[in-house]
């Protein structure tokens, strides 16, 4: 049985969408199974800072967390890279270190840096 012309371009045009529409419910239900994926926020940044605060000042003798400012700081995807100075006193340099912290807050890495910005000492990080 042969179909005639206007039938078989309405069979095609009906199959291409199909195809597209079952393509479109495979990424879809793809994306739902991989879970919601959350971006990295300005709060997330914000607790990363505090935490590598906090940690430097308990684990480092002779520092306040207040003391310690922001000198620059990277990262943002799972994880945020944050360097902290001191000011420096009338008799002493400005002490700096860098720290890792993640989205949730929890410090992975704390280094004191030398005067040169090169790695110094490793501080353990508190997990």
């Amino acid at each position: 049985m042969t179909l005639s012309r206007r039938r078989a371009v309405a069979l095609r045009r009906f199959t291409s969408f199909a195809s597209f529409a079952a393509f479109a419910a495979v990424v879809v239900g793809g994306l739902s199974l991989l879970g919601p994926v959350r971006p990295a926020h300005a709060d997330d940044q914000s607790r990363a800072v505090a935490a590598c605060r906090t940690s430097v000042a308990t684990q480092v003798d002779g520092i306040d967390a207040r003391s310690l400012g922001i000198d620059r700081i990277g990262g943002g995807g799972r994880r945020y890279k944050v360097w902290l100075a001191t000011g420096a006193t009338a008799g002493e340099e400005a002490r700096r270190f860098y720290c890792v912290a993640n989205r949730g807050g929890t410090v992975e890495e704390i280094t004191a840096l030398n005067a040169d910005g090169t790695p110094g000492q490793a501080v353990v990080a508190a997990r």
